[in-house]
């Protein structure tokens, strides 16, 4: 449920939580885990209200481009993600064309973004594992 490597050492100073503390890690980031899976305290402010934020293509471009310099688990001054693994990765909404970052009780996430990673040593993981989870699959590529 929560991001490892680099990601996790982002949350974590983002949250201003020891990496080490994982409840507080969970309740910092356990509103937005993958799809509809929420963890929030009782009495958490803004528990019960839902909001998605339009991400449009120049915005997440122009994060793609920074990710060498801007964690891109950061979104709008805070982590917007806490699945787990060492990837880069985001989790969004997708409806029709559009795509949105998504809080609340009423939303989650139906897609997961996962860019390759900025680290020239590792291009082409992220289709490798594509080709792999759809070889896996039966799905003819």
């Amino acid at each position: 449920m929560l991001p490892e490597g680099q990601a996790l050492e982002e949350a974590a100073r983002a949250n201003r939580v020891s990496k080490g503390n994982l409840v507080g890690l969970l309740i910092a980031l356990g509103r937005e885990t993958a799809g509809a899976l929420r963890l929030v305290l009782p009495d958490s402010p803004g528990r019960d209200q839902a909001h998605k934020r339009l991400l449009t293509p120049d915005e997440l471009a122009h994060r793609l481009r920074q990710r060498p310099h801007v964690p891109f688990t950061v979104w709008d001054g805070k982590v917007r993600l806490s699945i787990a693994g060492f990837q880069d990765k985001l989790a969004v909404l997708v409806e029709g064309e559009d795509w949105y970052l998504v809080e609340g009780p009423d939303l989650a996430s139906t897609h997961i973004l996962k860019p390759d990673p900025v680290d020239p040593r590792l291009a082409g993981l992220t289709s490798n594992e594509f080709f792999c989870i759809m070889h896996r699959s039966g799905t003819i590529l």
